[in-house]
């Protein structure tokens, strides 16, 4: 029966217990007995000669060397043997962040050795010029042959006097002998790593930082599991309008003033207004977005050069999910009759009438789709559930998962600081444009690029992070019709409350869930809210 000598060496004891645990997983090839050594002493050059000795001496038909690093999978040995090679070796990774594939496929006039670049097509059998050692299968006959020109098989410092790496000079001596060296991409190997973890804050929002003692710190968003959950602007929603929503705030100016406005739309802030070119920007990167891309505002009819705006959305997106979301026509009902399809549009008029005639003059065919006769809920979006000193952090986190805008409504795209910016929420966009003159407000927004809101996840999860927490959407308090006289807000946002008119209106402070009185059953049910009953608190 043939013999595979598996050589491991330590100093001591292996780095970590798991170790052991996994060795004794490995299957034996079949017609092959395992025989195990270990090597113990403070060099890994010495400890490799010792069992290549060994196994010469034992008449073993292989060496498989197993670093005290590295866990092997059970049938990796099998896989290995199986491909009847002079040297392979499983695929592991350095410990040391950024973690780069020990995989070199060129040898330099300096003995080192260029790393190579692993891309999707690569896998199984790959030939190189070295790796490391951690798990590495070798025929006798290599190191009969290697010692017909060397003393030593294993040596240190031949790179560098004052380094111990053993790998590349033992990778060396093979391919001067006329070996071939492969590698199994699909035999993959883990490293076992020295890890410590560090809370870290980068611009406002709580990162977890990780450090290997390499080159590099990698820090990404602290995550909370169930926010997985919330949709971002890729993932189809629950709603008529094509499952999904797109806005596109061209303007903040609104010629109302509702109460607890999602747009902040109630309060005094500088007008801003997006140039054409922003738009024209805005409107291709989202040119393939699946559902409705709606002009919005503010009232976006009070742009200054709205005909402008109509033109390039009628030149990029087919008129199916051309929306518009306004309350009001504003003297444009021609050109928006030419340009946005009434089923997708969203018409408010607030109960003004005198907007009711204007649409059945101008744009007749939108009269089905005008709603607001009687006046509409709004619910307090600017009271922060991180306040709710009444709620726990898991009731808080549960009732982010059940947001209504993120579930029914819309991404977006805005200005912020004047630059554009996209978001996967409406109100995230407009949190962060109120909050845009405090300097040390993050940016949060995501550089608008052609296929932005096909970004995954963790792109967005700043954003949720940040201003989920900061939104009273979730509370679904019950708010004030859109001619109510209270303002509800919180202390996260109460630097940037001053009311645009406020005559007979009253600011209320909240920092208990408790004070917003009844929830509503669903708050983007604005219009129904304003006189449907209202469901009890749970």
């Amino acid at each position: 029966m043939k013999r595979i000598l598996v050589a491991i060496p330590t100093q001591e004891m292996a780095r970590a217990a798991a170790f052991y645990d996994w060795v004794g997983l490995i299957k034996v090839p079949e017609g092959y007995e395992l025989l195990h050594t270990r090597a113990h002493g403070q060099s890994p050059a010495r400890n490799r000669n010792i069992m290549i000795q060994q196994g010469i001496d034992l008449n073993c038909d292989y060496v498989f060397f197993i670093d005290d690093d590295c866990l092997i999978p059970p049938d990796t040995l099998v896989k290995l043997v199986n491909h009847n090679v002079d040297i392979v070796s499983g695929l592991y990774c350095m410990r040391n962040y950024p973690h780069k594939p020990i995989v070199f496929d060129e040898a330099l006039d300096d003995g080192t050795c260029r790393w190579t670049q692993l891309s999707g097509p690569d896998e199984g059998l790959k030939e190189i010029v070295a790796t490391g050692m951690g798990c590495l299968l070798v025929k006798i006959d290599v190191f009969k042959k290697i010692q017909e020109k060397h003393k030593y098989w294993v040596t240190l410092g031949e790179l560098e006097a004052d380094h111990w790496c053993d790998d590349l000079s033992f990778f060396k001596r093979v391919r001067e002998a006329g070996f071939q060296i492969l590698i199994d991409l699909n035999c993959p190997v883990g490293h076992i790593a020295k890890l410590a973890i560090w809370p870290n804050k980068i611009d406002g929002v709580w990162h977890i930082t990780y450090d290997t003692d390499g080159p590099q710190r990698h820090s990404f968003p602290l995550q909370y599991e169930q926010q997985a959950r919330l949709r971002i602007p890729s993932e189809k929603r629950d709603t008529t309008y094509l499952n999904g929503v797109m806005q596109i705030q061209i303007t903040n100016i609104c010629d109302l003033s509702c109460p607890n406005c999602s747009q902040g739309c109630n309060l005094k802030t500088h007008p801003h207004s997006m140039t054409l070119e922003q738009f024209e920007q805005a409107v291709i990167s989202v040119k393939d977005y699946y559902g409705v891309i709606g002009v919005y505002g503010g009232n976006p009819t009070l742009h200054h050069q709205f005909p402008q705006i109509c033109e390039i959305l009628r030149k990029h997106i087919d008129y199916e999910r051309r929306g518009l979301f306004a309350n009001g026509l504003s003297g444009h009902g021609k050109v928006c009759a030419e340009t946005f399809n009434p089923k997708y549009s969203n018409l408010n008029i607030h109960g003004e009438m005198n907007v009711y005639e204007e649409f059945k003059r101008d744009w007749p065919e939108a009269l089905f789709n005008v709603k607001g006769f009687d006046h509409s809920r709004h619910t307090p979006s600017w009271v922060a559930i991180k306040d709710m000193e009444d709620m726990t952090q898991n009731e808080r986190i549960k009732a982010i998962l059940d947001c209504d805008i993120n579930r029914y409504w819309s991404a977006f795209i805005g200005l912020y600081r004047g630059e554009l910016r996209a978001w996967f929420c409406e109100i995230a966009g407009a949190q962060a444009r109120l909050h845009e003159d405090d300097t040390d407000y993050p940016d949060t927004g995501l550089p608008v690029e052609p296929g932005w809101w096909k970004l995954p996840y963790d792109s967005f999860h700043n954003q949720m992070v940040k201003h989920c927490f900061e939104c009273g959407i979730p509370l679904r308090g019950q708010g004030e019709l859109d001619n109510g006289p209270i303002e509800y807000v919180s202390a996260t946002h109460l630097p940037i409350y001053k009311l645009k008119r406020a005559d007979g209106k009253m600011i209320k402070v909240v920092n208990r869930r408790s004070q917003l009185g009844a929830k509503l059953g669903r708050v983007t049910d604005y219009i129904e809210n304003g006189y449907l009953e209202l469901v009890g608190s749970k």
